[in-house]
């Protein structure tokens, strides 16, 4: 089942469209492409979708170092939102538990 953005692309770009980055479905295996789960999110920043995207692929591409990829991603996202709760705790805002986000 082709996504709308692809077939918009294909539509605007011809042949083209299913020769360009991106569309190449080697490494990305399943129902659905990691980038279309990733825009069913709604919004999902930059850090968590690098996440995504490296374990999905790494049996059909990157092996250990794209897993590896991923884990330097989460651990600064990590790091990131601690960054981020310490600061709203220190400005009282209150937003609560890391844990419950």
């Amino acid at each position: 089942m082709r996504s709308k953005w692809r077939k918009a692309y294909e539509d605007l770009f011809g042949d083209l469209g299913r020769e360009a980055p991106g569309n190449e479905d080697q490494h990305y295996h399943g129902e659905i492409q990691p980038i279309e789960f990733i825009e069913a999110q709604g919004f999902m920043g930059f850090h968590e979708s690098q996440v995504i995207k490296y374990v999905c692929r790494h049996r059909k591409k990157g092996g250990v170092l794209d897993l590896q990829k991923s884990l330097w991603y989460l651990l600064r996202l990590i790091v990131l939102e601690e960054e981020t709760h310490q600061q709203e705790s220190a400005s009282g805002s209150g937003a609560g538990d890391l844990a419950k986000r």
